[in-house]
This record gives C-alpha cells, sequence and structure tokens, in this order.
C-alpha cells in the first residue's frame, strides 16, 4: 500500500489551522468580553458622574455664598466648677462690613448655649466658649452673622461625640485569649490613652477595674506596658502585676467587665470601657476560652469631690 504523503500533510495542515482558528476566535471573544467589560465600567462612570452634578453644583453654590472662610475651635481646659470644657472658637470672614457681628451658637445634647464673638480686625472674630460635659452628648456649632444690613446663619462644626474634644480619649486596645482555667479567667491586655496636649504626664492615677455580673471585685494600679512603645500623643497601659498577666477567679457564665480610670491634669475623671468577657465551660474542642459580650457604657466621666 502507497502512502499518500500529500494528502496526510494536507489534513495536519488543516488540524493545525482549524485549533489556530479556535483559539483565535477564544481570544477574541475575550477581548469582545473585556472590552465590553470596559465600556460598562465607563458608562457606570459616566452616569456617576452626571448624576452628582446636581450636587456638586449645589456644593459648589453653598460653598461660593457662605461668609466664613475659615474656623477653628481649641480646647484649652476644664472647669470643673461649671463641669465644662473650655475652648477658644476662631472665625474668619470673607467679607465683612464694619457692623458684623457674630454670635455663636451651640448645641450639646439638649443644651444650648449662645456666645458672641469680638472681632478682631481684617474680618477675624473669637471668642471664649464654655461646653457642658455630659457623657456621649453630640456637639453642633453655628455662626449667626450680621451686617450690611443682611442676617445669615452657617454651620461651622458637628461632632458625634463631645468626648472627642476632651483632654484625653481611648485610642484603641490589644488582648491576647482570654483563658478561662480551673475556674479563672486570665489575659494579657494593654489600653492606650491619648493626651489631647501630646504630654503623656497629664495621665493621673492610672486604674484597672474588674467589675463580676455588675459588682466591682478588683481595683489595680496600671502602669506604662514596658512592651509597647508610646508615642508622643499616646501611652500604652496594663495591669501592676509581676508578669503583667490580669486574672479573676470566676465560674461559668459569669459577665467579667474591664474598664480602665484615670485622670487628666485638670482633675477631670475618666471611666473607659475596655472589655467584656463571659466565662464559657471547658469542652474537648473549648479549652477554656471567654466569649466577648457588647455589654458596658463606652465612657463614664466623674469630677473631683
Amino acid at each position: 500500500m502507497k502512502t499518500n504523503w500529500t494528502q496526510i500533510i494536507t489534513l495536519c495542515l488543516c488540524v493545525f489551522l482549524l485549533i489556530v482558528t479556535i483559539i483565535q476566535g477564544n481570544k477574541l471573544r475575550e477581548f469582545q468580553q473585556k472590552t465590553e467589560n470596559q465600556l460598562n465600567n465607563l458608562r457606570n462612570d459616566v452616569e456617576r458622574e452626571i448624576q452628582n452634578i446636581p450636587n456638586d453644583i449645589k456644593y459648589e453654590l453653598e460653598a461660593s455664598n457662605r461668609l466664613i472662610a475659615e474656623y477653628a475651635l481649641e480646647p484649652n481646659g476644664i472647669d470643673p466648677a461649671t463641669h465644662s470644657l473650655q475652648a477658644v472658637a476662631s472665625i474668619t470672614l470673607k467679607e465683612w462690613y464694619e457692623d458684623t457681628d457674630i454670635l455663636l451658637l451651640g448645641k450639646v445634647g439638649e443644651d444650648e448655649i449662645s456666645f458672641s464673638m469680638t472681632p478682631g480686625g481684617d474680618g477675624t472674630y473669637s471668642a471664649n466658649v464654655l461646653l457642658p460635659v455630659n457623657e456621649n452628648n453630640a456637639v453642633s456649632l453655628d455662626a449667626l452673622i450680621s451686617g450690611g444690613g443682611l442676617t445669615q446663619k452657617e454651620s461651622i462644626g458637628k461632632w458625634d461625640d463631645l468626648s472627642l474634644l476632651l483632654p484625653l480619649r481611648n485610642n484603641g486596645s490589644g488582648w491576647n485569649g482570654p483563658e478561662y482555667r480551673n475556674g479563672v479567667m486570665s489575659s494579657r491586655f494593654q489600653i492606650s490613652i491619648e493626651t489631647l496636649n501630646g504630654d503623656p504626664s497629664s495621665i493621673r492615677n492610672p486604674q484597672f477595674l474588674t467589675f463580676r455580673n455588675g459588682e466591682l471585685v478588683q481595683t489595680q494600679n496600671a502602669i506604662k506596658d514596658p512592651n509597647s512603645s508610646s508615642s508622643a500623643n499616646a501611652s500604652y497601659f496594663t495591669v501592676n502585676t509581676a508578669d503583667m498577666i490580669w486574672s479573676i477567679e470566676c465560674s461559668v457564665g459569669d459577665e467579667i467587665e474591664i474598664r480602665f480610670r484615670c485622670e487628666d491634669e485638670y482633675g477631670l475623671g475618666y471611666d473607659f470601657l475596655f472589655n467584656t468577657w463571659v466565662a464559657e465551660e471547658e469542652t474537648p474542642d473549648n479549652q477554656g476560652s471567654a466569649g466577648g459580650s457588647s455589654g458596658g457604657v463606652p465612657l463614664k466621666l466623674y469630677w473631683p469631690g
């Protein structure tokens, strides 16, 4: 039987061209799909930009109509006599008249306050303000600007929580465990306290308080954690024990709440929630641990005396 090499070669070339065609077809479909995805993304971006145009125009119009060019609120202390946060509010206007006056209007929780601002020349105004210190209250400030026969009210700032303006704040925390073994819950932990004035020495009398089922059962002095690097504005605190390990005796189901307490340089006391744990029963799959709980007040404040 005589082999027809021409037919074999032709067949191989046809198979090769078929494979190339299939590969090119797949690549063409991939390219087409990629192009369609890019066009869809571009179309969505353009639609979002078009939808945002009215909001952008509104923002630009509102910004152009604002008389206030700059504003600031700088806390500078605590007044224990009035239980208030002392601060300096300042405003710079874009334009003003000789008779321009500014009345600063504030709201702290349900308390409403007002302060007249003193002109300093060149459109600058300032006022010493007292903000009532109430736990976990929102703060808002507005400026009522009068002059040249016109009166205009503008917002100058909102804070979700007054604690954001206080001299000390909770800057976060970290812990290992906790473990629950043989009736004892234990953990190694730290809490970071930030100072508004950048002076760590203004954190006074640090302590950890432990509550078992709502009852205070342990008070421990706190020390700066030697294993953590404090920053210019924040210091890390842990329990003052020989091994810096916290522990408490408890039973399965007991809720353990740990709070960090300290005072600032003005004598205002802070009681921060560190964490809340519930002791869980030991099982073969759970060699002694504690589950987290969402209970507890984030911040409590107390005054000297």
